[in-house]
Formats: C-alpha cells, sequence, structure tokens
C-alpha cells in the first residue's frame, strides 16, 4: 500500500479523457477496454503511480474504468478522487459541499471504484454556502474508519484552508498548473506544508498546440458545449502558442508538438508541483508523455531556449 510519502515528484494521470463518450465533463470517444489498456499500461510501463478521478468525469464512468484497471493490484495504485461536483438526476452539473451530500458522493466512488479505500479525497470546488469545516469533518471522520487514507482540498483558497486544518490534517492541495497559470497554486503553499498535486497540464489540449481556432469537437467532447469553455478565453490562449510554435525552427508539425509538450513538462516541473497529472486518451499519446516527461532537458535545445524568460 503505497504512502503519500512515497511518492516523491511524479507524474500522475488524470481519467477524464478515459471516461470516453459518456457525456458531462468528458472529452470524446475512448472504448472501455482501451481505457483500462492505458491505466494498466502506465502504471507498468511508466511507473505511474497515481491516478485522478471525480465523479463528473462522464457522469461517474472515469471510476468505472479506473476501478476495473486496479482491481488485480489494487495496492500498487494510488487512487484519488474528490466530492462536492457531481450530478442532478437530470444530467445538469451539482456543486455543493454540505456533509449529507459529502458522505454520499465517497459511498458512490468507493463503489464505482470497486474498491474499500481510497488513497486519497479531496474537496472538489469551495462552496460559499457550506462552511469548509463541515465537509471536512466528514472527510476527517471516513479516514479515521479506515474507508479514506488522506485528505485535503482542490481549486482551494487560504481562507479554506486555515479553518480545514481546524478539523484535521491537510495531506494534499490539488490546483491548476500550466504554462499559463504557474504560480496560483504554489502561493497556497508558500511553507511547502503539502503535497501538492496539479490539474490542466495542458490546458484541454491548448498548450500542445493540437486545439485551434473553429476547431470543431465531437458532441460527446464538452469542448463542444461547454459554457466555461466558451468563456475560458481559449482564444487568446491558442493566439500565444501560435506565437510560441513560431519560435521553433522546424516545418515538421509532430516535432513542433514535441517541443511544445516538453515544454508544458518542463515548465511544470519548474513551479514546484510534486505530481501534475497529465490527460492522455489512448497509448501513443501515453507512449510519448512517458518518453518526454522523463527526456533529458539538455537534449531538447530548443526548448532550453523556450524556457529562458518566456513568460507565456
Amino acid at each position: 500500500m503505497l504512502k503519500i510519502d512515497d511518492l516523491g515528484k511524479c507524474f500522475g494521470l488524470g481519467t477524464a479523457g478515459l471516461s470516453g463518450n459518456a457525456g458531462g465533463y468528458s472529452f470524446g470517444e475512448v472504448k472501455e477496454d482501451d481505457a483500462v489498456g492505458v491505466i494498466r499500461k502506465a502504471k507498468e510501463v511508466f511507473g505511474v503511480k497515481v491516478f485522478d478521478t471525480a465523479p463528473i468525469y462522464g457522469f461517474g464512468e472515469a471510476e468505472n474504468r479506473l476501478g476495473k484497471a486496479i482491481q488485480e493490484n489494487r495496492e500498487d495504485f494510488f487512487v484519488v478522487t474528490k466530492t462536492g461536483v457531481g450530478w442532478h438526476s437530470n444530467k445538469r452539473v451539482n456543486m455543493t459541499n454540505c456533509p449529507k451530500h459529502t458522505k454520499k458522493m465517497l459511498e458512490d466512488s468507493m463503489r464505482r471504484l470497486g474498491t474499500d479505500y481510497v488513497d486519497a479525497v479531496l474537496v472538489h470546488w469551495p462552496d460559499s454556502n457550506v462552511d469548509i469545516r463541515k465537509t471536512y469533518e466528514v472527510l476527517a471522520k471516513a479516514k479515521m474508519e479506515g474507508k479514506v487514507r488522506y485528505i485535503g482540498l482542490s481549486n482551494t483558497n487560504k481562507e479554506e484552508i486555515k479553518f480545514a486544518k481546524e478539523v484535521d490534517s491537510i495531506d494534499m492541495i490539488q490546483g491548476e498548473c500550466n504554462i499559463f497559470n504557474k504560480t496560483e497554486l504554489m502561493s497556497l503553499d508558500e511553507n511547502n506544508e503539502f503535497y501538492k498535486t496539479s490539474w490542466g497540464s495542458f490546458d484541454k489540449g491548448i498548450a500542445t498546440g493540437r486545439v485551434y481556432k473553429n476547431r470543431v469537437f465531437d458532441s460527446s467532447d464538452c469542448r463542444s458545449w461547454a459554457p466555461w469553455w466558451k468563456k475560458s478565453g481559449k482564444d487568446q490562449k491558442i493566439n500565444k502558442v501560435k506565437l510560441l510554435s513560431e519560435k521553433i525552427s522546424t516545418d515538421n508539425n509532430s516535432l513542433k508538438e514535441e517541443f511544445l509538450v516538453k515544454f508544458s513538462i518542463e515548465t511544470i516541473k519548474r513551479s514546484g508541483v510534486q505530481c501534475p497529472f497529465f490527460g492522455v486518451k489512448n497509448e501513443f499519446d501515453l507512449n510519448s508523455l512517458g518518453k518526454l516527461f522523463h527526456a533529458n532537458l539538455d537534449d531538447y535545445p530548443v526548448v532550453k531556449d523556450l524556457l529562458k524568460g518566456n513568460d507565456v
């Protein structure tokens, strides 16, 4: 059974993109067998230990698929899930940190994951209508009962951190970290108290150059309809990546993407996050990510040049 102190500096796998066409917060077609295969290969080939999921990903399908992948070697997987963001029966987003809902969400997640314990559970987003201490009491009790091993906060703020610490320890915090947002998460942990994980490594694909203006996404990809995507400032970010790409002197689009991905990886590494989560949808992307994450930066002089004083 993995301890949080055993994780060290590594990369983890996010599972939203592996929920396939289940709908909700998902990113297009991925078959269940392929998703399970990607998760197992990440562990077996690249030594990935930490896997991040949440009930909102594919209406719970991401948890279902992760659960199938971990059954044979449960103790070799460090599973992080969340509470607070789910779905109403009419499939509209339900965001609440009320204690009753928190308890039910944890129970439902454990059922979907097919496990009698979860390594880490985070409160997904702050809820201005609920005192975080009431929410955290539910997680602290689950921790005491052995259902949860570590607890923490995602997308949090200093006030919530202060109040949650009145109830129990904060073992992990999570927040966005990518080439567009490099310091916000670290500002919450100035004394380096917590194990830090991050999401949004490629900002829904923008940082890789794969997302361009007027790109059409299929109907099972939330980027085809989500209001938050339309209001995300994506066009400005796409322009910034285009300018970044123009600094890479090659006409080979695959090589440009490789350099952009490595640039994102190294930017996050330099931020101080111990475990950034990356989303992949197939073995090709996993192989590329694994290779580039562990590759020596000295072998990528183009990326070193981009990193010098670059402020995206």
